[in-house]
């Protein structure tokens, strides 16, 4: 008897199909409630391309220039070449991807801070919920950034001293955003 003729290897392998679906299902909700919140309150914010919430990668560059860190293009770049490098070598992958999955939470923390601060809030919490649990802080800011305001300039000012001077002078974000009174 083959073991792919039995009743157990067909419940296993639909058991696996089940759970592949349900895991797809849940990444694609997500990814819809994050574009549409990343959306909004990159329309409240006065960026000149919204859209660039629903498209991978740019979404992550238009979070980082809201957060008004210059360079945005080359620390997404960075970050992702270097988890792509990382995990080609066998004995540095998981390094790699700690120190760069690191990084990427506190320049997520950054940006939530420099954000929260532009709409006017000062809250440690936001700024943990917002490095922690991304979709969560991006929601509440698509739902605050509309009714508060977003002032740029701030958020311009503040990407200005982000501590780690790399890429400074590769790209200006404020041309990203449009006057606002």
């Amino acid at each position: 008897m083959d073991y792919l003729d039995s009743p157990q290897a067909v419940d296993s392998l639909m058991s696996f199909l089940a759970l592949i679906g349900f895991v797809l299902c849940i990444a694609i909700v997500c990814y819809i409630l994050n574009g549409i919140f990343q959306m909004r309150a990159l329309r409240a914010a006065g960026y000149q391309h919204p859209e660039a919430a629903w498209i991978p990668g740019w979404n992550t560059v238009a979070l980082y220039e809201l957060g008004g860190i210059r360079g945005a293009w080359a620390w997404a770049a960075l970050f992702w070449s270097a988890l792509i490098v990382g995990n080609l070598i066998p004995v540095a992958s998981s390094t790699v991807s700690v120190i760069v999955g690191v990084a990427m939470i506190a320049m997520q923390a950054w940006c939530a801070k420099t954000v929260q601060e532009a709409s006017g809030l000062r809250s440690p919490a936001g700024i943990v919920l917002g490095a922690l649990v991304p979709l969560a802080w991006m929601i509440w800011m698509g739902i605050r950034l509309p009714k508060s305001g977003f002032d740029a300039k701030h958020a311009l000012s503040a990407g200005t001293t982000f501590p780690i001077p790399l890429f400074r002078k590769l790209s200006d974000p404020s041309d990203r955003f449009e006057a606002q009174d």
